[in-house]
């Protein structure tokens, strides 16, 4: 695949009707990194380091065994932002606590769940840890350009 730009392929989902999309790699490969970057690039983005929101939620912290894609789910749609870019870090840490068929979920959530005519008009983009039972998920619903909306960091040019 030849490298793509990343501020490119937001703009490309931003006409899409499904918008979000996956972007993993390695641990410490520079995720984080980037997602800081693009949220400087991009002026409608906004952070969400789950790290940070999560500790500051007792109920969740109690409760983060039985944390699911509902709860993730409810918390992200209904997160007040000034805009339509919603770029979701360290994710990992609660993806580490569910099974392979509740990641597989969160995949088919990503594909289908996020819609744009029904869902929401953000576009969520998730940087986690490459982990084979999210990457090796074949979405079913790729964008005009024939995307499938789950990349590798170094799919993309450096920002």
């Amino acid at each position: 695949m030849t490298r793509l730009n990343l501020l490119d392929l937001i703009d490309v989902q931003r006409a899409e009707r499904f918008r979000a999309f996956v972007v993993h790699a390695e641990a410490m490969a520079g995720k984080t990194a980037t997602a800081r970057r693009l949220e400087v690039r991009v002026p409608d983005a906004v952070y969400v380091d789950l790290l940070d929101v999560f500790p500051n939620n007792p109920e969740w912290c109690a409760r983060i065994d039985r944390f699911g894609l509902d709860d993730l789910s409810e918390y992200l749609l209904n997160l007040e932002t000034p805009g339509q870019v919603i770029i979701v870090d360290h994710l990992d840490f609660l993806l580490n606590t569910w099974s392979r068929s509740k990641k597989r979920g969160f995949v088919q959530w990503v594909d289908e769940g996020l819609d744009g005519f029904t869902t929401t008009q953000k576009i969520f983009i998730f940087f986690i840890q490459s982990d084979p039972a999210i990457t090796e998920y074949p979405l079913r619903r790729p964008n005009r350009l024939g995307h499938t909306r789950v990349f590798r960091l170094d799919d993309f040019y450096a920002l």
